[in-house]
């Protein structure tokens, strides 16, 4: 057993060494996860506000396979199965479809992200110039990215995790828009997974905090086949690859 982890140990940090960045080498230790299971119970609190409690079930796999359902507050479902994504709210008229390779690029991330990681950052930073940002005594290790819309930090813990992810308005702001932390650290196939996130932000004025949870965390399991096939689990609903027939104009994505 410990020779096996010696090998996978090796094998991760001579793919981090052909990467440039350290969102690229964050990601590349990522490649020897090929699935991941796990259940999401996320909190999200408006200052003097309401809470919203959401509870998911999540199915990813390489290669664009992914079977996500949310079961409350209301129920959704987007299954993905290579070469196409579908969503269904209930309540809607339509569900949306479209190949994935038409997708806009926040979808592609959301399909493509592994749960229970900050990969969902990294793929956002792939192929971004970095630069050297100051120390903390809580992150010895600081790197900026300027994508264009905001500038994000990726903050390293003394074990070299990813543990926080802090966005500003750009690379000269004082006070993050967003602050993502990860916690609850667990080692599986060679890679970091988080059992528990907090992110805070500012929207419209009004802070937010959001917890997740993650449960029943499995990884490298084998995943039947049936999961991905969009047919078995969206009994006549219509689907369009146009969200205006399903939101028009005026009326807000759920």
């Amino acid at each position: 057993m410990k020779h096996t982890s010696a090998i996978l140990a090796a094998m991760t940090l001579a793919t981090m060494a052909r990467a440039d960045t350290l969102a690229e080498r964050l990601w590349a230790a990522y490649d020897p996860v090929q699935s991941v299971s796990a259940e999401l119970r996320r909190e999200t609190r408006a200052e003097g506000g309401n809470t919203l409690r959401m509870l998911s079930r999540v199915h990813w796999r390489r290669g664009d396979r992914l079977h996500a359902e949310t079961v409350t507050p209301i129920r959704r479902r987007v299954v993905a199965d290579g070469m196409k994504l579908f969503s269904y709210m209930e309540g809607d008229p339509l569900g949306f479809a479209r190949p994935i390779e038409q997708l806009d690029p926040d979808w592609r991330i959301s399909l493509r992200k592994i749960p229970a990681t900050p990969t969902e950052y990294l793929l956002r930073l792939q192929g971004v110039a970095e630069t050297e940002r100051p120390a903390t005594s809580e992150h010895p290790v600081r790197r900026g990215y300027d994508t264009g819309r905001v500038h994000a930090v990726l903050c390293l813990d003394r074990d070299g995790r990813l543990a926080c992810v802090e966005t500003y308005a750009d690379a000269e702001a004082n006070e993050p828009i967003a602050v993502h932390r990860f916690e609850q650290w667990e080692e599986r196939a060679g890679a970091w997974f988080s059992r528990r996130q907090h992110m805070e932000t500012r929207v419209d004025g009004q802070r937010l905090r959001e917890t997740v949870q993650v449960l029943r965390l499995e990884v490298n399991v084998a995943m039947p086949d049936l999961l991905f096939q969009p047919g078995r689990f969206f009994k006549d609903v219509r689907f369009t690859d146009d969200l205006r027939r399903i939101y028009p104009p005026g009326e807000t994505e759920r």
